[in-house]
């Protein structure tokens, strides 16, 4: 592999058709290095992600390993291994299964997981079906762990779809892009706490009986929830909120939780809420995702007082294992209307010394902006805040309901 594949500068691999269930090494037993291969043979995913990872990470340069396979058991994110959910249909089914799939597969405490948005076999961009089915699909995959699109016998390249599809899908990309921030500390958390960015709602809320029987909707992170929409010609769906306030990730509307609400999705928007308290970094949209953010806006949701540590690393290296982690500290005052951003602590040498900052404010009396405020790596509070008309708004998708 490191002859024919690494050497050559490709930097990740694909694992694929490397399950072994239709194998001798499943059905009857046959002889490997371990001896007879039946006790073995649903680790076979676990050693091959091993063997890659156990070739590369001695080379020069520290370079971490990414590899995408299609078979996967526990463990194999120890060796910068994930999977998705192989060859599927284009089919609404199909969508509808991906949902409590992904959370099963988090939820066995495996980090990482993709899904071949629109399916994998053959979809026709020029059937309305097909395209409302993969906007749908590609929005599941925005807030998904590994947003990733895949296929045979088609194209699936946004213009592909027509122009007002084609608005919608490059609008998703971007927003995936302004999450990074977001994402990524996210990612490192999975790192350091051995814990997983997409999750059930029943492990945020526990004591919550009516959370531990809803299969479509999960957190992303300790702040957002998300309701994908997963029915041909759905304009709405039900949407339950665990107790507490929640904001509109969109437009700051409050929803008190608790409760089950019928909310607008038409088809160019999925439903997403925030939960009160949070703070959400935003950057700006890339084309390369991992650019460092040197615009900064911090989405700020309830009167109620939260907090929330960035994490940085270089993006590239293994160096987080050698504590070369940066540390933002964010905290936001209801009271004082006080936005305190601390001096950024550990590693800090891969973060750029100057970026502009700045506060949007979801209030239950309106919405409220800072001015931007740069940032050179020490303390700043932001406490000026005017009235703004911010939303992140979806584009219409034209003969469809509006995106209220």
């Amino acid at each position: 592999i490191d002859k024919e594949v690494f050497s050559r500068g490709v930097s990740a691999i694909w694992l694929d058709s490397n399950e072994t269930e239709s194998s001798d090494w499943t059905t009857y037993g046959t002889p490997c290095s371990l001896g007879n291969s039946l006790p073995y043979a649903l680790c076979y995913p676990l050693w091959e992600s091993q063997a890659v990872y156990d070739g590369q990470r001695p080379k020069p340069g520290n370079k971490r390993i990414s590899t995408l396979s299609r078979a996967a058991v526990a463990g194999i994110q120890r060796y910068g291994t994930y999977s998705w959910s192989g060859d599927i249909p284009p089919t609404w089914e199909q969508l509808r299964a991906e949902i409590p799939g992904i959370l099963n597969f988090h939820a066995a405490g495996l980090p990482w997981f993709s899904t071949d948005t629109g399916g994998y076999f053959g979809i026709d961009t020029a059937d309305p079906d097909k395209r409302e089915l993969f906007l749908r699909w590609l929005q599941l995959s925005c807030f998904s762990s590994i947003m990733r699109v895949h296929g045979r016998d088609c194209v699936k390249e946004p213009w592909c779809f027509g122009e007002s599809y084609e608005q919608s899908i490059v609008w998703y990309i971007r927003l995936r892009e302004q999450l990074m921030p977001y994402l990524y500390t996210e990612a490192i958390r999975c790192a350091q706490e051995d814990t997983v960015m997409v999750r059930p709602l029943a492990f945020d809320y526990p004591e919550d009986p009516a959370a531990a029987h809803i299969p479509d909707e999960f957190m992303l992170g300790p702040s957002l929830l998300v309701c994908p929409v997963a029915h041909k010609g759905a304009v709405s769906r039900s949407v339950y909120l665990p107790q507490g306030n929640w904001y509109d990730f969109y437009t700051g509307k409050l929803y008190p939780g608790g409760t089950t609400y019928t909310v607008a999705a038409p088809i160019g928007k999925i439903p997403v809420f925030a939960k009160e308290g949070a703070l959400i970094p935003l950057g700006e949209a890339h084309e390369q995702a991992m650019l460092p953010a040197d615009r900064l806006t911090v989405l700020i949701f309830g009167d109620r007082s939260g907090a929330y540590t960035l994490l940085e690393d270089d993006g590239k290296t293994y160096a987080y294992e050698n504590g070369e982690t940066a540390r933002i500290p964010m905290a936001w005052d209801s009271d004082t209307r006080c936005l305190t951003l601390g001096e950024c602590a550990g590693s800090c040498r891969s973060l750029p010394e100057h970026r502009l900052v700045r506060a949007i404010v979801h209030t239950n009396a309106g919405t409220f902006a800072s001015d931007w405020h740069d940032y050179n790596l020490s303390a700043i509070s932001l406490a000026a805040f005017s009235p703004a008309d911010y939303q992140i708004q979806p584009p219409n998708i034209p003969g469809n309901h509006t995106n209220t």
